[in-house]
């Protein structure tokens, strides 16, 4: 989440563009006559996950049956395979569904106290299944996962076991490039390959990489090594595979344009954008002294932070139609902190409050889901993030419950028995705002 300065650099210097992006039309394409050539050879060949078997029973043109398919891969009569990509610019690529991106979607990491990944603790499937009782009650149904550990594999049981209406975008952790942790990231290529192709129907999506692509990340990876693990999982799933990252390197911009081979290599982008955080490198104007210090300062603050997390897909979609790629673009993470975690960010001081994050979170939603849905913008967004995480420590806070599962301000009326006891009864006057 984080920008270095390089990052900070490229954000600064931009110029803005404005301009209309295409609508985002969305299908699956697997197992049709439309499959790509890419994708029957991946089917049948050597290294995909299918092996050679399926050059036997493909039909004409090399396209798998569908009994091959349901042999191969457990429940794959059940995918949602019946339309492909459009045609042209997208040709060859492979698409999740618009009902599938119509849903609610939000990141899920389900670590509460004692629990953390590095220490190998993990939520059990107890707390899993009570984690997506509430999400379920709040209307979330598309789920981001961060990597294939064992954390993942216990989600995606609990979803299959209790009958949980939900799909899922399932990460494949990269620790950095192959020099450093090729055996670690051999190791996830091969647990999310496996839950990938274990659960076909539930995972609809693969993102390869979490922001290991900005120069700042402690997980930076070589861009042309990320494009080799991209297209290995891509060659091991039927799902649509993309990588998660912030949007300088898909701007292309500041040092960036060894980024493009990635760009081509993905099914659709997956961008990170932070207003609270970026405010820090002086990317937009969070302290709007034009405005009177008071509830029409906090106002304009959280409008501007909505119109640079709109302007920022819009230059990103802009970088890829100069590009020649027309690539589906969703928001991997976008979120606002409910309370200061980290006093090194003076930002903080000004902007994280429960009532900040109501007011971003319901401008969000609006634009991506409501009725003044923007023609500009993304298919979909996961809201960043369901739940606070206590190990991490400082970048902590963006959840929409605490870590004891008590609501925040923003769920309060769909949670009331879950507000905080003692709670103050906020109102839209206790915004903060810079002074």
């Amino acid at each position: 989440m984080r920008l270095g300065y390089l990052d900070a650099m490229a954000i600064g210097n931009r110029s803005w563009r404005h301009g209309l992006c295409a609508g985002l039309a969305s299908v699956w394409l697997i197992g049709t006559s439309a499959c790509s050539v890419d994708d029957s050879s991946r089917l049948a060949g050597s290294g995909g996950a299918l092996g050679a078997a399926g050059a036997a029973s493909a039909g004409s043109g090399g396209q798998p049956n569908a009994a091959f398919l349901a042999r191969a891969i457990p429940d794959a009569q059940h995918l949602e395979v019946s339309e492909s990509c459009p045609s042209g610019l997208r040709a060859g690529k492979r698409c999740i569904p618009d009902r599938v991106l119509a849903r609610r979607a939000v990141c899920y990491s389900g670590y509460r106290a004692n629990e953390n990944p590095n220490l190998l603790r993990y939520p059990s499937g107890a707390e899993v299944k009570e984690d997506l009782d509430l999400l379920v009650r709040a209307g979330y149904s598309f789920i981001r996962l961060f990597d294939a550990t064992p954390h993942a594999e216990t989600v995606l049981k609990v979803i299959t076991d209790n009958g949980f209406d939900m799909k899922v975008q399932l990460g494949v952790w990269i620790k950095g490039s192959k020099a450093v942790a090729d055996t670690a990231n051999q190791l996830q290529i091969s647990q999310g390959i496996a839950l990938a192709n274990q659960y076909p129907n539930l995972v609809v999506g693969v993102s390869v990489g979490n922001e290991t692509l900005d120069s700042w990340s402690s997980v930076h990876t070589d861009p042309a090594d990320l494009t080799a693990y991209i297209q290995q999982v891509r060659a091991g799933v039927v799902q649509p595979v993309t990588t998660d990252d912030l949007y300088p390197p898909f701007e292309l911009l500041g040092g960036y344009s060894d980024v493009l081979p990635v760009l081509q290599a993905i099914d659709y982008l997956s961008v990170h954008v932070y207003a609270e955080i970026d405010a820090n490198f002086a990317s937009w104007d969070y302290q709007q002294v034009s405005s009177p210090e008071g509830p029409a300062r906090a106002q304009a603050m959280m409008k501007a932070a909505l119109d640079y997390t709109q302007e920022t897909i819009v230059n990103v979609r802009k970088t890829l139609t100069e590009v020649g790629l027309d690539l589906p673009i969703v928001i991997g993470e976008a979120g606002w902190k409910s309370h200061l975690t980290d006093r090194t960010h003076q930002v903080e001081m000004a902007t994280a409050h429960e009532v900040n994050q109501q007011i971003f979170f319901n401008g969000l939603e609006e634009w991506v889901y409501g009725a003044g849905r923007a023609a500009n913008g993304p298919a979909t967004a996961f809201y960043f993030e369901a739940f606070d995480e206590p190990w991490k420590s400082s970048d902590d806070g963006w959840g929409l419950f605490d870590t004891n599962r008590k609501a925040k301000y923003v769920m309060w009326s769909q949670f009331p028995e879950l507000t905080p006891p003692g709670a103050t009864p906020y109102s839209s006057d206790d915004a903060l705002y810079y002074k």
